[in-house]
């Protein structure tokens, strides 16, 4: 399946890449619906800004370690509270 095939099938309009300028979500799927909303924006980076991110997520998502299946998420806690 196409990223235009993916796109048409979930209402999510395609976006546009031409190498130079941003390549932006629409604010609105093809109905209309909120779909994205920009909060804030940030400088280029030359790499994966890796420290700045992990200062980002962690509040919201807590020390999570990757699981390979689900029992190996039962009973982790995040910061918010949720217990999966």
């Amino acid at each position: 399946m196409s990223d235009v095939t993916l796109c048409e099938k979930t209402g999510i309009p395609v976006v546009e890449f031409d190498g130079r300028h941003d390549a932006v979500l629409a604010a609105a799927d093809v109905a209309g619906n909120p779909f994205v909303e920009y909060v804030e924006k940030y400088g280029p980076e030359s790499d994966l800004p890796f420290q700045w991110l992990k200062e980002k997520v962690y509040p919201v998502w807590g020390d999570k370690a990757s699981w390979l299946n689900e029992s190996d998420s039962r009973g982790h806690v995040m910061p918010s509270g949720y217990r999966f």
